[in-house]
């Protein structure tokens, strides 16, 4: 992924456009749609607002409203909702509102939903690069699905991280959702790592979703971690769904390992998987470093460090190493000097 340009230190303008749009795609053509925001600043602790709308005009306003106040995130309720749950609070959004929905109030499941969240401290936004190893990461399940037979996916910006949304048409019940638990468990034992998480939580039918187009704030806007706009970056001329024998064969590999991230021992019983981009780590991090020529025998690319990242005490050009196989495992990541001393279940 091209990295951005640097990212402006004002919070953009909500996307009225991008919130229509993305009610259109996402919720039940004609049907109820649940709008909530959560911790919208005021008067003592902030609090949460919801609405349920069947007239889109007023939904994106009341996204759009919900958004200017400051709101953490402005999301939906991602599958088909009960429509007598309209009465609650009918085409408007209520501050306090209570109940909201709950995972008996879905009719049927729409959505497998994919979060890729970049890791990183609890409670603000993600840094640019952070931001960018999302989307990549999520770029490549989507290849990676892709060649197992699924149709393309929607591709959207968190405003944080990335999003996949894969279209499904299944009633709401216990062994759906156990399908849709044991598929992003599958998509998480691949693609999980060092820098990015796939969210093994987002399997519940009552999920809420950001509203592409709205402000994801979390922690203070910074210069160098921003709040940006959700927002749909990819979304193929037909959302097809997937058939229920590739959602099944997914769900099925969550109880299988995964055979291009086998487990690796640093040495001190510490088993690690790796997908790391070594040299994009390594720049990120100012740690200079340079590749050999040639790799070792069985194939793998050798990193020489000029300072290992994780001990200052350790250091001097050729004596701290990565080594990352064909496959991108990290076998080997030692600090020479000491054999003790394995970095590469930190590293990674």
């Amino acid at each position: 992924m091209t990295k951005r340009a640097t990212a402006p230190t004002a919070e953009p303008a909500t996307d009225v456009a991008a919130i229509r749009r993305a009610l259109d795609l996402l919720a039940v053509p004609g049907g109820v749609v649940e709008i909530r925001a959560l911790k919208i600043p005021g008067r003592g602790k902030p609090h949460t607002a919801a609405g349920y709308f069947l007239d889109r005009d007023k939904a994106t306003e009341a996204a759009a409203a919900l958004d200017a106040r400051k709101a953490s995130g402005v999301y939906l309720v991602l599958n088909e909702i009960n429509p007598a749950l309209f009465a609650r609070s009918p085409d408007q959004s209520t501050d306090h509102l209570d109940p909201l929905t709950g995972d008996g109030d879905i009719v049927r499941r729409r959505w497998l939903p994919i979060d890729f969240d970049p890791i990183r401290p609890a409670g603000i936004s993600a840094t640019e690069d952070e931001h960018c190893a999302a989307e990549d990461t999520a770029r490549s399940c989507a290849g990676w699905l892709s060649s197992m037979g699924w149709p393309a996916g929607i591709l959207a910006d968190s405003g944080n991280g990335a999003h996949l949304l894969y279209r499904l048409d299944l009633p709401n019940d216990e062994l759906s959702m156990a399908l849709v638990r044991n598929a992003i468990a599958a998509v998480a034992k691949q693609f999980s790592g060092p820098a990015v998480d796939v969210d093994l939580k987002v399997f519940n039918a009552a999920r809420i979703w950001k509203v592409y187009g709205t402000t994801a704030r979390k922690g203070h806007d910074m210069p160098d971690r921003p709040h940006r706009l959700a927002g749909l970056v990819e979304v193929p001329d037909s959302v097809k769904v997937v058939s229920g024998e590739l959602l099944q064969a997914l769900a099925a590999m969550a109880a299988k390992p995964a055979p291009s991230k086998a487990p690796t021992s640093n040495g001190n019983g510490q088993q690690f998987t790796s997908r790391l981009d070594v040299a994009k780590w390594l720049a990120a991090r100012g740690v200079q470093f340079t590749v050999k020529d040639r790799p070792t025998s069985d194939g793998r690319k050798i990193f020489l460090l000029e300072q290992c990242p994780f001990d200052s005490g350790h250091g001097g050009h050729g004596e701290t190493a990565i080594y990352q196989a064909l496959d991108g495992q990290l076998t080997d990541g030692k600090c020479r000097p000491n054999a003790k001393k394995w970095h590469s279940g930190k590293a990674v």
